[in-house]
């Protein structure tokens, strides 16, 4: 067990340092520090992470454009799941989200006409537009929006075991509760009384009628 511990950090720093390298690497992209726009790149290269971070930059947003971004904050939820243990689990399963996304993402920039520096192709990358030409002639451009936002959040899914669908049930019932107290703290102000007509309070009639909480 203790020599699992081991090997559960090191994996775990490990992803934390690809994590901040390409953070970085993309923070700080500069096209003319490659040969491939320039003749004469920066020497030294304005990356944070020099000549590799530059090229590390360029390959991720040539290939999936603007989906790369999300790869630090992936590779973050990797790294706390590999502390605790949990990341050699359907490893596959989260490899194959993670390619999930990264091509819904570069098809939904397609789609909806995303830029970055100015270029519409950099935003999807190579992969987003083939993915969206190919679930725009099978679904049309609606069905194919909605296609690639349904892959996109299936592989969230996969990749990060995060419930987006339990978050928003749970996020939805906290904002309402406190909008409904808020409103309970305004209606007492104005009125001077806590309850409403009924003998209920503002936030019991609201919970009651649209949670049915118990009691």
């Amino acid at each position: 067990r203790f020599k699992s511990n081991i090997r559960a950090e090191i994996l775990g720093f490990l992803l934390l340092s690809f994590a901040a390298i390409i953070f970085l690497s993309l923070a700080s992209y500069n096209p003319l520090d490659t040969s491939l726009h320039t003749s004469v790149p920066n020497a030294p290269a304005s990356n944070l992470v020099g000549v590799f971070g530059a090229y590390i930059a360029e390959g991720l947003l040539f290939t999936v454009g603007i989906a790369a971004y999300l790869l630090p904050f992936v590779l973050l939820v990797w790294a706390w799941n590999t502390f605790w243990g949990k990341f050699g689990k359907d490893i596959y399963l989260k490899l194959a989200g993670l390619v999930l996304m990264l091509i819904s993402i570069g098809a939904l920039a397609r789609m909806f006409d995303v830029s970055i520096y100015g270029n519409r192709f950099r935003a999807g990358g190579v992969m987003g537009p083939y993915a969206a030409d190919m679930l725009s002639g099978l679904f049309g451009l609606m069905g194919a929006r909605v296609v690639a936002l349904t892959f996109f959040l299936i592989s969230v899914l996969l990749t990060t075991e995060f419930l987006v669908f339990s978050f928003a049930v749970v996020a939805g019932v906290i904002f309402v509760k406190t909008l409904t107290m808020a409103g309970r703290f305004v209606y007492e102000g104005v009125t001077g009384r806590v309850e409403l007509p009924g003998g209920l309070s503002l936030p019991a009639l609201c919970l009651r009628r649209c949670f049915r909480c118990p009691g």
